[in-house]
């Protein structure tokens, strides 16, 4: 990090708990100091994303499937198999909007409403995401 271009990092926001990792406090101090930023996508642009980014798109994917059973406990036995069958059918695209329906977008609603956001951006690619928030930062808040 001493080498980057800008005093500016951007981090997802996270709890202090990671997995089995933790994020350093003075880290998780620093991010809560700085500029809050949502970031938004529709379902569909966010399942073809989780698909390119964690599955390999393989009916049986073991390692999906050991992940899905890992939630079991949140999500109960019924969703979990029902995940499961659609994940051997390599239906990867019912699985991530499932998961993201009734798993995850409930857990982040909940983390999002203890922000203040200063910026709001809709994703529809990534580049144009990043030339957003570039613009933000060099014309909004007029930094370099």
């Amino acid at each position: 990090m001493k080498n980057r271009k800008s005093k500016y990092i951007f981090v997802e926001a996270e709890s202090r708990r990671i997995g089995k990792l933790f994020v350093p406090k003075c880290v998780k101090d620093q991010m809560a100091l700085g500029y809050q930023v949502l970031i938004d996508a529709d379902i569909d642009f966010r399942a073809k994303h989780l698909i390119s980014e964690y599955t390999d798109l393989e009916p049986g994917n073991t390692e999906l499937l050991e992940a899905i059973d890992r939630i079991r406990r949140y999500m109960g036995n019924e969703p979990v198999e029902h995940l499961q069958e659609l994940v051997k059918d390599g239906d990867f695209v019912t699985v991530a909007k499932e998961l993201m329906v009734n798993y995850y977008d409930p857990m982040y609603d909940h983390s999002i409403k203890k922000y203040d956001f200063d910026k709001t951006i809709q994703v529809d690619t990534f580049k144009r995401t990043a030339d957003l928030l570039k613009v933000w930062l060099e014309e909004d808040l007029m930094v370099d």
